[in-house]
């Protein structure tokens, strides 16, 4: 996700008076200019970055730093609790299953739903940290 990308979706969840309008004038700035760092900029200025984040702070539409990092650590915490049960569940199956030197139907399925929750229980908060970061890109 963009930074331009991040900032149309935070506008977006807050709904209500919070648009691109909105912004532009807690910006002092004229909404064409916001429109193009936000829809057309390759590179999106980091002043101007900076800027929209404090008002998003002030505004309580976003967290400050503190929480993020204090989210991101739970979110790390998370993520290694999820996988460590996980992969134990699968080296406990898959030991059970290679004993014989052969995987059965029935041990297959059971390895493929293993595998399946994990990269279930893995994909969303490893998607939530990715956000979280890449707002501050």
């Amino acid at each position: 996700m963009t930074t331009q990308e991040r900032i149309k979706k935070i506008l977006s969840n807050a709904g209500g008076r919070y648009n691109e309008t909105w912004l532009a004038k807690k910006l002092g700035t004229k909404q064409n200019t916001l429109n193009y760092n936000l829809n057309h900029a390759v590179r999106f200025p980091e002043q101007l970055k900076e800027d929209i984040y404090e008002i998003f702070l002030r505004e309580g539409l976003i967290k400050n730093r503190d929480d993020e990092c204090t989210q991101f650590n739970s979110l790390t915490l998370d993520v290694i609790s999820n996988a460590a049960m996980d992969l134990n569940k699968l080296v406990t199956r898959t030991k059970a299953a290679i004993n014989n030197n052969e995987i059965d139907e029935r041990e297959r399925k059971e390895l493929i739903s293993i595998i399946g929750d994990m990269k279930i229980n893995l994909v969303k908060p490893l998607d939530d940290m990715l956000e979280l970061l890449k707002f501050n890109e």
